[in-house]
């Protein structure tokens, strides 16, 4: 028996329609990331991000560092050496963010690929779709931020470690190491992935040579060596200064749960436009149901979010048991365990509530979200009809969200209560 998708409840032609709308909407979304870069933000990070890449051209010689975090501690410099490449050609930041929003298309294609060999094909085009034209997602894929290369250096590593699993090769596990050392130098909000990773592979009882091992630690000091020995010739003085300097934030664990599910939606714009500016904005046509919208899809992220936590408990079990488990379920446990430890640990050390913090996240919610409904369709038709309707709705709104913000910041003045600042174009 053909095995049921999410696009049969539409009756042919419609159901050639929804599969053509669905790879529309991807190219859509990425169109969005690498098109009117003109109006990307551009605040100081960035521009003292670009500073210092380019000073590597002009005697300052390769970085040791980046620049400093939230907490103050200095970043390690990887994202500075991966904006020498542009620096070298131009002084315009413009290729920079290009290059930024190329990458990011590219994660959304082998996010496909990665879904498509772990889950269906099925599955795989509508959370590619469904996350790719996320407002958020656009927004942190297209400026000149560590941040936004996480996801793409992310889907890498889930890439290699799922084949991992599957075929045991040194290679693989040295590249593993590498790619985890590139995450965490991109941004803080990684530094919860080797504990995730180490605790996932005990589980999978994963036959790991000590040699191997071995080269995949010296490989992550290599890619660290410049860092650390900045932190060593300073005698650790950043270091000092960011365990001593505290945060006063007032934290709760739902403002971590909404940001994480609504960072893969268009809910909390305000926090870029500012609330005046942003009730302007919902002013244009259709976009003053986009709220209902989005907090709808919050809303069901956190249910299905729930559903798929709920289903693993029994990968947890299989695990324990040494039973086989298929490799969806080991893909979701593993983006699960990183969620809970990572939020755990953010919570734990009161890291303040900004959304990027949690691009790291990515693409949990949309595939849960995808996930829910293909089981929903299993077992009731109506039920996955309307599913895959409410999905397409939120297609379409994302895509209209995302299209109207741009047309917004190019004919408005920016607001002084936004965090978007002056786009680069106006500057």
């Amino acid at each position: 028996m053909p095995q049921r998708t999410l696009s049969a409840f539409f009756k042919p032609p419609a159901q050639y329609a929804v599969t053509i709308f669905l790879w529309a909407a991807i190219g859509i979304a990425c169109f969005q990331r690498v098109g009117f870069l003109q109006l990307m933000e551009y605040k100081y990070d960035e521009q003292q991000a670009w500073a210092l890449a380019g000073a590597q051209w002009h005697g300052n010689g390769l970085a040791l560092t980046g620049l400093p975090s939230s907490v103050g501690l200095l970043n390690p410099p990887l994202f500075t050496w991966i904006l020498g490449i542009p620096a070298l050609i131009s002084s315009n930041p413009l290729p920079a963010a290009a290059m930024i929003a190329w990458l990011n298309v590219a994660g959304i294609a082998l996010l496909y690929v990665l879904l498509r060999k772990n889950t269906n094909a099925s599955v795989a085009l509508w959370t590619t779709a469904l996350f790719a034209s996320a407002p958020w997602a656009i927004i942190y894929s297209r400026k000149i931020w560590a941040q936004d290369l996480l996801f793409p250096f992310f889907v890498c590593l889930l890439i290699v470690l799922m084949s991992l699993l599957e075929n045991y090769k040194p290679w693989k596990l040295i590249l593993l190491f590498m790619l985890t050392a590139f995450l965490t130098q991109l941004h803080m909000s990684a530094w919860c992935l080797p504990f995730t990773l180490g605790i996932f592979l005990i589980l999978q009882k994963i036959p790991v040579k000590t040699r191997d091992m071995y080269i995949g630690c010296l490989v992550f000091l290599l890619i660290y060596s410049p860092y650390v020995w900045y932190q060593l010739q300073t005698h650790g003085q950043n270091i000092l200064y960011a365990l001593h300097k505290s945060t006063h934030e007032s934290l709760d664990l739902v403002s971590y749960w909404q940001w994480s599910a609504g960072i893969t939606s268009g809910n909390g714009f305000e926090y870029l436009l500012g609330k005046a500016a942003f009730s302007q904005f919902l002013q244009q046509p259709f976009m003053s149901v986009s709220p209902v919208v989005f907090t709808f899809y919050v809303i069901i992220a956190g249910i299905s979010f729930l559903s798929v936590a709920y289903q693993s408990l029994a990968t947890i079990e299989h695990l324990i048991q040494r039973k086989k488990i298929g490799t969806r379920d080991t893909l979701v446990f593993f983006l699960l365990l990183h969620f809970v430890l990572t939020t755990a640990a953010f919570f734990i050390v009161r890291v303040p509530v900004y959304p990027h913090y949690h691009i790291i996240f990515y693409p949990l919610f949309p595939l849960g979200v995808c996930l829910a409904a293909f089981d929903l369709s299993k077992k009731s038709s109506l039920a996955g009809y309307l599913f895959s309707l409410s999905l397409i709705i939120i297609m379409i709104t994302n895509l209209l969200f995302t299209g109207y913000f741009f047309h917004y910041i190019h004919t408005q003045p920016p607001s002084a209560d936004g965090d978007y600042g002056t786009p680069f174009r106006l500057q």
